[in-house]
This record gives structure tokens, sequence and C-alpha cells, in this order.
């Protein structure tokens, strides 16, 4: 009985759907790019400290040297959809901090993201720089007593 009047109705909701079930889809896959690109970007700063602080009996000029090459090189493998990746390395006697920025680039929300900075990252990795002679010193006194 209705079945003449509605010939249509599935072509107007679906017109209606589709663009919005391909934005939410396109938004989950974006995310899904930021947290990887913030998760790698921990990561690449933490294993660039971690490397560093072992090196007691370098001077921290070439510490800081091999760090920006190690950083230079795990970025440009590792991080996807990013411009402008700038780090910083400071060293010093006690501690090496590593720090990472970023920016995503989205190219749907290119003019929101340049505006807003919605997509600026930051990762930031500081260990304690330890003598590794000192450190198995260390140990053996606390075993002995």
């Amino acid at each position: 009985m209705f079945k003449k009047e509605l010939k249509g109705a599935f072509s107007v909701e679906a017109s209606l759907l589709f663009p919005i079930i391909v934005l939410v889809i396109w938004f989950l896959v974006i995310m899904a790019l930021y947290f990887y690109n913030m998760c790698a970007m921990y990561r690449i700063s933490s294993a660039a400290s971690i490397q560093g602080v072992n090196k007691k009996r370098e001077s921290a000029e070439q510490i800081e040297e091999q760090a920006k090459e190690q950083l230079q090189e795990m970025t440009e493998k590792e991080l996807l959809m990013m411009k402008e990746v700038a780090y910083k390395v400071k060293v010093d006697e006690k501690e090496m901090q590593v720090d990472l920025t970023g920016k995503m680039e989205v190219p749907i929300f290119a003019l929101i993201s340049d505006s807003l900075d919605l997509w600026e990252m930051r990762a930031r990795a500081v260990r304690n720089r330890q003598d590794p002679v000192e450190f198995i010193r260390n140990i053996r006194k606390v075993e002995r007593n």
C-alpha cells in the first residue's frame, strides 16, 4: 500500500548519511595518526636520551651532536604527516634533556591548524647521567651490606 510512496526514500537517506559516515571515519584515521605520532615522538626522545646518558666519558658537545644525528634519522623514518619538526638537546654533568616539537599536517584542516595550532606536539625526555663503572661499584657496595 505504501510501497509506491517510499520508492526513493533509501537514496535520500543514503545521500544524507554517507558524508557524515565518511567524515567520522576520516576523523578517526586522523586521530589515530595523531596518537601514533605522539607515541613515536616520546619513544624517539626517550631512546636518544637513554643512549646519551650512558656516554659518560665523552664530552657534552659530542653527545649533543650524536643525539641530533640520531634524532634527525629517527624522525625522518618514523613520523607521519609531520612538518616543522625541531629538536633541542641539552647535556650537562648530571642530566641529559631531549625536547622534540612538531606540527602534524592535516590536509583538510589546513586553515584551522595554522591559526589555532591544534596539531602541535611536544615530547620531552630527561635522564640522569651516570658513570657505568660508578653505578656497578655502588650496586656491589649495597650487595655487600
